[in-house]
């Protein structure tokens, strides 16, 4: 009876502790939910300027864009935003300091970032507000160029890669797919993308790199997410523009429409010699033309 009696207690006991931990954790879980988006906001505003901006932008220095570490000192939020998310629209809408930025950084116009949502933008905007508290002002000088010189073997290994005689490692397309670069070596390219004869004057060494390594156009973006290139293949594909861009007035022009224009006709004129070839003993009239000639000379 008396051991019942203990076991009845016992449990109890074990009930009033379950249901006291149970409140506990509800209370904790509570607090861990009213405390995790604003710990998430910030690290948000990180993650989106690392993958998405960090290839133009930096904090601290002008890169292929202006400088972001004193840019909500400069512009509001709302201002910010729209931006970002169509700098284009934003422009031809007459804003002036849209159109002075533009004007400024060589008429390069910043990708759309359609998958941005309002709460994505907040978030990076909040980074780079604390980021500017952070006290280093802004630089209103570009990032100092780096004077490199290639060797011959980097040129002719980024020529390769550019043209797609050689692969990339990772399986990636081939840039020629999408970009021309006017050099008497390698054959018109895509027309899907800008031409990049003279991309680096335009950009610089390093802000070729950072493009290269982290895409932030869309296209090429999706093309090289799960086919990233090698450190070295960014070195060959810089020394290969360098080059390209450093030779660009004495090479004469290549235009990609007589290239195809001249292939297509020269495979229309193969097909036809072909079919001519092939078929050289065919009949040269119908099957029935000897008995309608026969026909002719019995009347």
């Amino acid at each position: 009876m008396d051991q019942n009696l203990v076991k009845k207690n016992q449990n109890t006991e074990r009930k009033k502790l379950f249901h006291y931990l149970r409140q506990k954790n509800l209370k904790i879980g509570f607090v861990v939910l009213f405390l995790l988006p604003s710990l998430t906001f910030g690290q948000d505003g990180a993650t989106i300027f690392k993958s998405d901006c960090s290839a133009c932008h930096k904090l601290g220095m002008k890169l292929v864009g202006p400088d972001l570490k004193q840019v909500t000192t400069r512009r509001s939020e709302e201002w910010f935003k729209q931006f970002v998310k169509s700098s284009r629209a934003f422009i031809n809408s007459g804003n002036p300091d849209a159109q002075a930025i533009f004007q400024e950084f060589n008429q390069l116009v910043m990708p759309d970032n359609p998958h941005l949502s309002d709460a994505d933008l907040s978030a990076l905007y909040a980074y780079l507000a604390g980021e500017a508290a952070s006290g280093t002002a802004a630089s209103t000088l570009p990032a100092p160029a780096l004077v490199i010189n290639y060797s011959h073997q980097e040129v002719k290994m980024g020529r390769a890669l550019f043209s797609g005689s050689d692969s990339f490692e990772n399986g990636g397309t081939s840039c020629i797919s999408c970009h021309h670069a006017n050099n008497k070596d390698v054959a018109a390219g895509g027309l899907l993308a800008k031409d990049l004869t003279e991309v680096y004057t335009r950009l610089g060494d390093d802000a070729i790199r950072s493009i290269v390594n982290f895409p932030p156009y869309p296209v090429m973006s999706e093309a090289y997410k799960s086919h990233k290139l090698t450190d070295k293949e960014v070195v060959f594909l810089t020394a290969f523009l360098q080059d390209v861009d450093s030779k660009s007035s004495n090479q004469a022009l290549v235009s990609a429409d007589f290239v195809f224009f001249k292939w297509g006709l020269g495979g229309f004129a193969l097909i036809i010699f072909l079919v001519g070839l092939i078929w050289k003993k065919r009949k040269p009239s119908s099957v029935k033309s000897k008995i309608f000639k026969r026909q002719l000379t019995s009347i």
